[in-house]
């Protein structure tokens, strides 16, 4: 299976806050090394996230799976701020 890289990526979901939470999904956007169907730095946005693992630097969608690179500054910061 090949993997495709994912760069300065972050989750993201869908909706807005008045959408239904049964209605909303997560996906990642982020720049793409190694896409079929993009040249590489593409920013993008995935496919419905299914599953994520930072750890081991994978991420599984709908339509492939990813290795992770670097998460986004602005997202680290976001996550690192609702640690606290």
């Amino acid at each position: 299976m090949a993997y495709v890289l994912i760069k300065n990526w972050a989750v993201v979901s869908s909706g807005n806050q008045y959408s239904a939470p049964e209605a909303t999904f997560q996906f990642l956007r982020g720049n793409v090394f190694g896409h079929p169907n993009y040249p590489d730095n593409s920013q993008v946005d995935t496919s419905r996230l299914v599953f994520l693992d930072v750890e081991n630097g994978v991420a599984t969608t709908l339509s492939r799976v990813y290795r992770l690179g670097n998460m986004a500054d602005e997202y680290a910061t976001y996550l690192s701020k609702r640690k606290e």
